[in-house]
């Protein structure tokens, strides 16, 4: 057996190995400009997720058709990505806030209650802004969300909660 088989052999035996809770979601926008603006002169700034309404729910415990384990648990993540632009197109320069809406769930442990502290932490993966038409311009922002529980060690942060 090799030396990496062994070693994730025994992390899955050891009880000190901990389960992951997350969700990888792309979320997708089309915005106006006043004209048109080709997307090279577009700089992304920052995207900062805000999440105002999180609630845990009951579901069903067993595996789904992915083959995902349910727990019996979900939380439902709503809320927004606060995203920031700087144009600067010849003489003119100016700057865009806009605000993306997003909601998704992450299957979380089945002892997790209502009283918990949820502990979530995101990382944003990947950002594409791309000309669709003469004044809009489409942007995608992938994003990991991890629930961590037993405040496990933070692999990945770009910005506040």
């Amino acid at each position: 057996m090799s030396d990496i088989t062994k070693t994730i052999n025994e992390n899955f035996m050891d009880n000190t190995y901990k389960k992951r809770y997350f969700k990888q979601i792309n979320v997708n926008e089309k915005f106006s400009f006043c004209e048109y603006i080709d997307n090279k002169y577009i700089d992304f700034k920052i995207a900062v997720l805000h999440l105002p309404c999180v609630n845990l729910i009951d579901t069903i415990e067993g595996v789904s058709y992915e083959g995902q384990r349910l727990s019996g648990k979900k939380l439902v993540l709503c809320g927004y990505l606060d995203t920031s632009f700087y144009i600067n197109y010849g003489s003119k320069s100016f700057y865009i806030k806009k605000d993306i809406p997003l909601s998704t769930f992450i299957v979380v442990p089945g002892d997790t209650n209502k009283e918990d502290y949820y502990h979530i932490d995101y990382c944003i993966e990947d950002v594409t802004i791309t000309n669709i038409e003469c004044n809009y311009v489409f942007i995608s922002i992938t994003l990991f969300i991890e629930y961590i529980c037993n405040n496990k060690k933070v692999l990945c942060k770009d910005g506040n909660l």
